[in-house]
């Protein structure tokens, strides 16, 4: 049994490795965030272009003296009005550790966020040797068009 990785995770850095892991675990279970209608590969292209990026900069900002109380105060407020993710309901609350961490800590973060990472990529690495075909499912297999904007919607292009 491997341990389940996070979209979003409040801790660590997401990666496309760690990402299609996270995405075939949420199919797996069947949550409706994977939309089993749709393509697989343009779900995970639309949530890589929005997120991964944004994501892992906001984490940055906190590990710069000084921004990281403006970053950990926007962290605050923006989990206030933020629900949690259907799949793991304590998401809120580690936001909030995490907005406060940062002010607090600021540099030092970065440190938690590597171990976290490390982790993440064990355990998407083992779920990667156990599952190959449910993370490959995520893989482009035709093409697709470019998102123009982070979130803008991908189609699938004829062959």
């Amino acid at each position: 049994m491997t341990g389940t990785l996070y979209l979003r995770d409040a801790f660590g850095w997401h990666s496309e490795y760690t990402a299609k892991v996270a995405f075939a675990q949420l199919a797996e279970i069947g949550d409706e965030f994977i939309d089993s209608r749709d393509c697989p590969q343009k779900q995970f292209i639309e949530e890589g272009s929005s997120h991964h990026g944004l994501w892992n900069s906001i984490k940055i900002l906190g590990y710069v003296p000084g921004m990281n109380v403006i970053t950990g105060i926007f962290i605050l407020k923006y989990c206030g009005n933020r629900d949690p993710a259907p799949s793991r309901s304590h998401d809120k609350q580690l936001w909030m550790l995490r907005g406060v961490a940062m002010i607090f800590t600021g540099p030092l973060l970065i440190v938690i966020d590597l171990i976290k990472f490390i982790y993440d990529c064990r355990i998407a690495s083992k779920y990667r040797q156990e599952y190959p075909e449910r993370v490959g499912q995520f893989d482009p297999t035709h093409p697709h068009t470019t998102p123009f904007w982070p979130g803008h919607p991908v189609e699938c292009e004829d062959s």
